[in-house]
């Protein structure tokens, strides 16, 4: 670049890759490439059947974890019903063995 100062953009792309032609691009890697511009390639279905199946499981696992935290609930106001009537259950036995 610094030989030809006066070179336009076009002839600097010329020099460093070669004629253009048209209708493709030039890329510099890791960017989008001109196959992953058609639609319905068949990397488009594959991808869309992941995404499915992706949403699918993580449905089934917000379900799951729903269905486990009601019966962590469930579980927990079963052991305060049962803490509650031994308490009672306590009260009384100490109030039976007093009168006797």
């Amino acid at each position: 670049m610094e030989d030809a100062p006066n070179s336009s953009h076009y002839d600097l792309v010329v020099k460093c890759f070669g004629e253009q032609n048209h209708g493709h691009m030039t890329c510099f890697g890791g960017a989008v490439k001109p196959k992953d511009l058609k639609v319905g390639s068949s990397k488009d279905g594959e991808l869309d059947s992941r995404l499915r199946r992706s949403e699918e499981e993580k449905v089934a696992m917000r379900k799951r974890i729903e269905e486990l935290e009601a019966a962590e609930r469930e579980r927990e106001r079963t052991e305060q019903v049962k803490a509650q009537v031994v308490a009672m259950l306590g009260v009384r036995s100490s109030k039976k063995r007093r009168s006797t």
